[in-house]
């Protein structure tokens, strides 16, 4: 099997992998919230929300313009 072919071939379990492990985790908060535990929604939430991406966005100054020196963002 070439590289390339069992590159993407495990690129497609790895993301059907996390499908499944994110389908189980959002039943999980789901039947706690059908018993009434918030903790365990939350603790689903938690663990749902830590395999997320978090995105930057650049600080801007009055006019709008983007801020990249660290010296000018602080200020």
């Amino acid at each position: 099997m070439p590289a390339h072919a069992l590159s993407k071939e495990i690129k497609q379990n790895v993301r059907r992998d996390h499908q499944a492990y994110a389908e189980k985790t959002a039943s999980k908060a789901q039947e706690a919230t059908n018993q009434g535990n918030t903790k365990g929604v939350f603790n689903a939430i938690r663990r749902l929300a830590k395999n997320a991406q978090t995105t930057i966005v650049p600080t801007r100054d009055k006019e709008g313009k983007p801020i990249t020196s660290i010296e000018g963002q602080i200020h």
